[in-house]
């Protein structure tokens, strides 16, 4: 469940998801492929609209939109994002790296026995020009900050270059005010 809820007044909401005990999982195609796929599926079948992101070796960080800024829409296709994720991730590591598997082992609760995702998942909503900016240029300089690349141009999995030289990148992006009213 998201720590902070979706909620009437904001439609732009920056997201994180991050990987159980900060495994840097998402250095490895096969597992990164996993969240890059589902997100484009969520796009193309569940209304979500991305305006910009970021994926991390650890983590990932969203700013989205339902298609029509349906909120409650919204919460559900993110939970199923996490849900069918997880289950993906859990699949692959069984098979190609057993090993690494063991840094996921749920021992705190009775219901799973591995966890890949971190509980919930923060959900902000950006209902001020200045949360917005803020929110976007973390994103965008996430991976200057963690000294992986000198520009934020230069890291792919971003939107950066999209934003800054309107490049096509892994992710279809969005503007939030282009909204599909019957969507």
């Amino acid at each position: 469940m998201a720590k902070l809820p979706f909620y009437e007044g904001a439609n732009l909401y920056f997201v994180t998801f991050t990987l159980n005990k900060h495994v840097h999982l998402f250095k490895n195609a096969i597992y990164r492929d996993i969240v890059i796929d589902s997100l484009k599926f969520c796009v193309n079948q569940r209304h979500l609209r991305i305006f910009a992101y970021v994926i991390m070796s650890s983590h990932l960080h969203l700013i989205v939109f339902d298609s029509s800024y349906n909120n409650k829409r919204l919460k559900i296709t993110i939970d199923q994002f996490r849900s069918f994720t997880a289950h993906e991730i859990l699949k692959k590591l069984k098979v190609n790296n057993p090993d690494l598997l063991l840094n996921f082992i749920e021992k705190s609760r009775t219901d799973r026995e591995y966890r890949i995702w971190t509980d919930g998942f923060h959900a902000i909503g950006l209902d001020t020009e200045q949360k917005l900016k803020q929110r976007f240029d973390y994103i965008h300089n996430n991976p200057v900050k963690a000294l992986l690349v000198e520009d934020p141009k230069q890291w792919i999995y971003s939107s950066a270059s999209y934003w800054e030289d309107g490049e096509i990148g892994l992710l279809p992006i969005h503007h939030f005010l282009d909204v599909d009213e019957n969507g």
